[in-house]
């Protein structure tokens, strides 16, 4: 028997983000095992022979499984396994084989209208998994993540990210204040939102370059551009940017994080023209001084 620990004597206590995982958590299981019943209801099977039949198709290795297997997989009783076989094989969902080394072992496959009716139900299955993936995210562990959304959300800096096609998916409060735009504004629109229209090729043609080529010299670099805010003004930029990649390894999107500079910038350029004029006036001095 596994070993489960039930007493929490040794266990820290929760936060309230971490209750709130949970409940979410327990939330989306529930959504989606009522989604899935009455998916596989509506297409005329009972939820038991879906999962039998997903067991079969997703069993590690082969297409057949043995009874004990099926057992183990759906964590049912022997008797109770063949009995939900043989309703499937009356429906024409599964069928029984010998096992070629051992005729005494059953082998269970799915029929070509089971393997059909399956891929139908798993398709509904997966969009509804795609719908509500955040929902599902699991809560153990989730402390780190529950962290950086919070780092994220309250950063004075603007944090955005954005995915390969240049669109808005992320816009923080900071983003907020530096471009003036609230956050239902951004999300989903382009870049081109804040990039001064002139600047907008080279961006563009930096970005596809980088798209294509999965590589960028500025990727441990502090970078000055100008930005543009929603009420037309321009303000400097300084920005540094990470790569996000997709399971394969492509570019799945940007992320930035923004700082307006514009004060620091204007403050030195006042800075260099006082110089300028300082050393202006000290060769002028020196040149008097030089004149018999």
């Amino acid at each position: 028997m596994a070993n489960t620990r039930t007493s929490t004597d040794e266990a820290p206590p929760l936060s309230k983000e971490e209750f709130e995982a949970l409940a979410q958590f327990r939330f989306g299981i529930r959504n989606y095992l009522r989604f899935s019943e009455e998916a596989v209801r509506s297409h005329g099977v009972q939820p038991q022979q879906y999962q039998l039949m997903l067991a079969l198709k997703g069993f590690p290795g082969r297409e057949t499984a043995r009874i004990r297997d099926l057992a183990d997989a759906l964590q049912l009783r022997h008797h109770s396994v063949v009995g939900l076989i043989d309703r499937a094989q009356e429906r024409g969902l599964v069928h029984r084989t010998s096992d070629p080394l051992d005729e005494r072992v059953v082998q269970v496959s799915l029929t070509a209208r089971g393997q059909r009716l399956l891929e139908r139900l798993s398709a509904l299955h997966h969009d509804e998994l795609k719908r509500i993936g955040a929902a599902l995210a699991p809560p153990v562990g989730n402390q780190t993540a529950l962290i950086g959304e919070r780092v994220v959300s309250n950063a004075a800096d603007a944090i955005i990210y954005a995915d390969r096609d240049g669109v808005i998916r992320v816009w923080n409060a900071g983003a907020e204040r530096i471009f003036g735009y609230a956050t239902d504004q951004a999300i989903g629109a382009s870049l081109d939102l804040i990039i001064p229209e002139k600047h907008r090729p080279r961006h563009w043609a930096g970005w596809n370059r980088v798209i294509e080529t999965g590589e960028t010299k500025y990727g441990t670099e502090l970078l000055a551009v100008p930005g543009l805010r929603a009420d037309g003004t321009r303000i400097s930029l300084e920005f540094s940017i990470a790569i996000l990649r997709d399971p394969s390894g492509a570019v799945d999107g940007f992320a930035a994080v923004l700082r307006d500079v514009s004060t620091r910038r204007e403050q030195d350029v006042e800075l260099r023209k006082r110089l300028q004029a300082a050393e202006k006036r000290l060769d002028e001095l020196g040149s008097s001084a030089e004149t018999p």
